[in-house]
């Protein structure tokens, strides 16, 4: 990866260490990553639930106001 000088985000040296850190991983398919990426945000939104952060209602307000304002139902 180039990098660019903008003194943005450190040379991008975060993305280098997950890039080596993650180079003997076998590739998941599109299934496994969506069923990690789901999992990471209920992992989320329980924390800040539990942490006061946010409320169960108030997520799921907003999940619902996503598909609104798409102007389609809710996946669910």
């Amino acid at each position: 990866m180039e990098e660019h000088g903008c003194g943005c985000c450190g040379g991008h040296e975060a993305e280098k260490e997950f890039e080596a850190a993650n180079e003997d991983d076998e590739e998941l398919s599109v299934e496994e990553q969506a069923e990690e990426a789901d999992n990471k945000v209920d992992a989320l939104v329980e924390l800040l639930v539990k942490k006061g952060i946010i409320t169960e209602d108030e997520f799921d307000k907003a999940y619902d106001d996503l598909f609104e304002d798409e102007g389609s139902e809710s996946p669910e």
